[in-house]
């Protein structure tokens, strides 16, 4: 078999797909209040490498990946497709998990009330 006869690698990433990436990296990086040195002693890799893939020139391995998500306490999804939650989303899920059950029911109920247009400013954060 020849050099020629050998099929091609390509990066598996579009153009769009890496864009995508640096961009939710970039923005997962600045909700998190993390910086690329910060992160790069967390993944124990370089800073040079964190760099490379907010500026998108590289893409992490598959593996590297699963650690940046979990360093960053985002799915791998919110890198790849952009959906990740704010801080501020991750503290209130946070909170919420850590109530007991019929607390839990009793905020849900709150939510409902004001969802549906409670009378009472006061129960839905009004003024």
């Amino acid at each position: 078999m020849s050099l020629h006869s050998l099929p091609v690698l390509t990066d598996p990433l579009s153009a769009e797909a890496r864009q995508r990436f640096r961009e939710n990296l970039a923005r997962i990086m600045s909700d998190r209040g993390k910086t690329q040195a910060g992160l790069a002693r967390e993944l124990t890799v370089s800073r040079v490498a964190v760099h490379a893939w907010v500026r998108g020139s590289c893409f992490p391995e598959t593996a590297r990946l699963v650690q940046l998500a979990q360093a960053l306490d985002v799915p791998i999804g919110a890198l790849l497709d952009g959906d990740a939650p704010s801080q501020q989303e991750v503290m209130l899920l946070t909170a919420f998990r850590k109530l007991a059950n019929a607390d839990r029911l009793a905020v849900l109920a709150q939510i409902s009330a004001c969802e549906m247009g409670s009378s009472n400013e006061n129960d839905c954060g009004g003024p």
